[in-house]
């Protein structure tokens, strides 16, 4: 008794251990993109400070001014408005000429006569080097290039007549050499090739409109001989009329064919019957007539029923043993037998007259159907014959109407464009009553806009938008778990309970907070477990810092404060935690001696005061006989006589992906909880831990998941209860809570008063 630790009674009150804060402990994160992104800001301040800093410079001091030289080259129409009555058909014409004319001004040959002309003012510009060979290039290859990089920009403007040549250069006065000389290669190769190019196109415009001319008229020759033999082209009322008649045969051919289908049946069936029997109801009737008609039938009747009668007499006169009954009775027996010998030739005369009938019958009959279809057949053929020709007829008149109508399609496509080459003929006529109006406007130089502050601007957003992107991938890579929907998604059990965070709630009503948590934890136990708390409950996690220990202890509190006699075990024989967080004393004697044997439970038990919690606390310093403490048969015996003096027994172990003794103590338990700190556990480090637990058949209730924050507590809605309760308290009178552990008395000097 002299390790035993005693604490003065203290009142039940809600007071728990604090969750401590481990490194790299992140906020709860939901996938959501914008919330990933917030909760890596430093991420995305980082990127844009190191990017903006390092590229807006470069920019600045890279990008040198430029000045842009503005030519302009005016080419009138070459269509006369007065043949269009839609002006955009003009307006399209146009265009397409300007654009054909702008292609025109990137030729080599163009190129050559803009070289040639400032070869005499040595600018800069053509002073260039390749890249990769560092060789100078051909002014012609820079001319090239600058184009095709928007250095040098030809094109039409968009509804107008004009060309723009715009040439952009640090230096003005050479943007607008150059840009002068293209103007006046352009005038120089291409002023007059228009005039000649519109007269050749005239020339083989006339051409096409005589070889489509002879085209209409070889297709309309074509079509008057292939109407000939029907007078008309039209040919849809004669095929209509033909395939009426077609028709009204196969109609009639149908009406045949059914017909020879049921002589073939009643023929079939005459040749199967030919030798039964048949006996219609009318020879039914018959034959009932010829026997009651017969005479002799109707005498040996009315005989037998006079024997009856006397019969019938006598045996209300006579003994029954009289001869005279016998010898009328014997009597009747013949009139009887004489009449049924009588029946039986009348039915037998009367069944082979009506068989001789029948079979004549039916021979009339199939002889009758034989020839009736022999006669069908013939007229099938007939019809058949005639049928196969209608539809020769019809085919051919179909086929000819459609040769005509493919030929007359092919007069339209033909007629179509000989009216679209005549149009354009008289176009072009119209156009050769006056010259093409070609007019240049000298370059004017203005300085080009600056991409500076367009560049800065990319580079800023650009800036801003990849440190985003890293912040979202940094968030995805995150793999911890913050909020109960993770743990069910990645483990697949139950989650028991939550607590939350203590900086998401309000200082002055912590311990309410607290104590509501697990209250739902207790709650959500007994549920899982049939409708009461295990005995004997194991909590352990899959590694370190993952508040197991925290919530052994809280766990075993709120159980002691619901009345229940409680044993708190530091199960942890190689690190324990349990003594330095309620400050008993450390490595004091306890659980490794009960295991071995040399000291009794009494003697090492912590009792904390009228709470109602025993606790027995670890030695860490043996820690090399954790396993052979454990592996021994008889720790299971001590732990089950222990558990018969408690409602409870709370066992915190080590992480189960650390050492073995989690797995032991487990197989000594009626259940297991796992612990998982949010922000901190890992999905994969819980399956693992649920996969060997789930080998040795370890029954397992769910999950604690601590530290979350307020709005993914099981409890989350409570709070503005909590928070109301907790002012209308703090309004009125002050109560003081002591706190039930060690660990809360050192930090709060025994006393802390809150307002409720």
């Amino acid at each position: 008794m002299d390790d035993l630790v005693e604490h003065r009674p203290q009142p039940l009150q809600n007071h728990y251990v604090p969750y401590e804060e481990f490194p790299g402990q992140s906020d709860p994160s939901s996938p959501d993109l914008i919330q990933g992104i917030l909760r890596r800001w430093y991420i995305v301040l980082i990127t844009f400070v190191v990017m903006c800093g390092g590229v807006i410079p470069v920019v600045w001091y890279a990008i040198k001014p430029q000045y842009t030289a503005t030519a302009i080259i005016q080419i009138a129409s070459a269509v006369s408005p007065v043949l269009f009555s839609d002006a955009e058909t003009g307006e399209l014409a146009v265009r397409n000429n300007l654009a054909d004319q702008a292609v025109l001004l990137t030729r080599d040959q163009v190129l050559e006569k803009v070289v040639d002309s400032l070869a005499v003012e040595e600018l800069n510009f053509f002073n260039k080097k390749d890249i990769i060979s560092q060789k100078p290039l051909r002014p012609i290859e820079i001319l090239r290039r600058a184009i095709d990089s928007n250095v040098i920009r030809i094109a039409p403007q968009s509804r107008s007549e004009l060309i723009e040549v715009s040439v952009q250069s640090e230096s003005g006065k050479e943007a607008e050499l150059i840009a002068n000389a293209f103007l006046s290669a352009f005038m120089a190769i291409e002023g007059n090739k228009i005039t000649q190019g519109r007269d050749r196109k005239l020339q083989l415009l006339e051409d096409e409109r005589r070889q489509y001319a002879d085209k209409m008229a070889r297709q309309r020759d074509k079509i008057r001989q292939m109407a000939e033999e029907f007078g008309s082209t039209e040919l849809t009322p004669r095929e209509e009329m033909m395939l009426r008649s077609v028709a009204f045969l196969q109609d009639q051919l149908t009406q045949l064919e059914a017909s020879k289908l049921t002589l073939e049946a009643r023929i079939a069936f005459l040749e199967k019957t030919m030798d039964r029997p048949v006996v219609p109801g009318d020879l039914l009737e018959r034959h009932q007539m010829l026997i009651q008609n017969d005479p002799l039938i109707q005498s040996l009747t009315q005989r037998i029923a006079q024997i009856q009668e006397d019969l019938i007499s006598a045996k209300q006169t006579l003994a029954e043993g009289n001869p005279e009954l016998k010898v009328k009775a014997e009597l009747l027996e013949q009139f009887r037998t004489e009449l049924e010998k009588r029946r039986e030739y009348l039915e037998k005369t009367f069944k082979e007259d009506v068989a001789q009938q029948a079979s004549e019958n039916k021979t009339i009959e199939l002889a009758t159907a034989k020839a009736e279809l022999e006669s069908l057949i013939t007229r099938e053929d007939i019809i058949r014959e005639k049928l196969d020709e209608e539809n020769s007829k019809t085919i051919g008149i179909g086929r000819k109407h459609l040769d005509i109508g493919e030929e007359q399609e092919q007069l339209a496509i033909i007629k179509e464009t000989y009216d679209n080459i005549r149009r354009r003929i008289q176009m072009l006529e119209m156009e050769q009553n006056r010259d093409p109006r070609i007019t240049t406007y000298p370059a004017s130089v203005a300085p080009a806009p600056s991409k500076r502050k367009k560049l800065i601007a990319a580079a800023t957003f650009g800036s801003l938008a990849f440190g985003m992107l890293l912040a979202f991938l940094r968030d995805k890579a995150d793999k911890s778990m913050y909020t109960p929907d993770d743990v069910i998604r990645s483990i697949g059990v139950p989650v028991i309970g939550t607590s939350t965070r203590l900086e998401h709630i309000d200082k002055a009503d912590v311990l309410e907070h607290i104590a509501h948590d697990y209250q739902t934890i207790r709650a959500n136990l007994r549920l899982l477990n049939d409708g009461k708390m295990p005995r004997i409950l194991v909590v352990t996690s899959p590694r370190m810092a993952e508040g197991k220990t925290t919530l052994a202890i809280n766990l075993a509190s709120s159980l002691a404060q619901a009345g229940n006699k409680v044993l708190l075990i530091d199960g942890d024989l190689r690190k324990p935690d349990i003594a330095r967080l309620l400050n008993l004393p450390v490595n004091s004697l306890g659980l490794s001696e009960v295991l071995s044997g040399s000291k009794r439970i009494e003697d090492v038990i912590h009792s904390l005061g009228l709470t109602g919690l025993d606790v027995l606390t670890s030695d860490g310093r043996k820690n090399t006989a954790a396993i052979e403490h454990l592996s021994n048969p008889e720790s299971l015996n001590i732990i089950t006589e222990m558990s018969r003096n408690y409602d409870n027994v709370i066992i915190d172990t080590p992480p189960v992906l650390a050492v073995p003794d989690a797995l032991l103590w487990a197989k000594m338990a009626d259940a297991v909880i796992l612990s998982s700190l949010a922000g901190q556990s890992i999905g994969s480090d819980l399956k693992e831990t649920l996969d060997r637990l789930g080998q040795l058949n370890i029954r397992i209730l769910g999950n604690v998941l601590s530290n979350v924050s307020a709005r993914h507590s099981y409890n989350r809605y409570g709070y503005d209860y909590y928070e109301t309760a907790g002012k209308s308290r703090r309004n009125g009178k002050r109560r003081t809570y002591k706190a039930l552990l060690p660990s809360l008395q050192s930090k709060n000097e025994n006393t802390e008063e809150i307002t409720s």
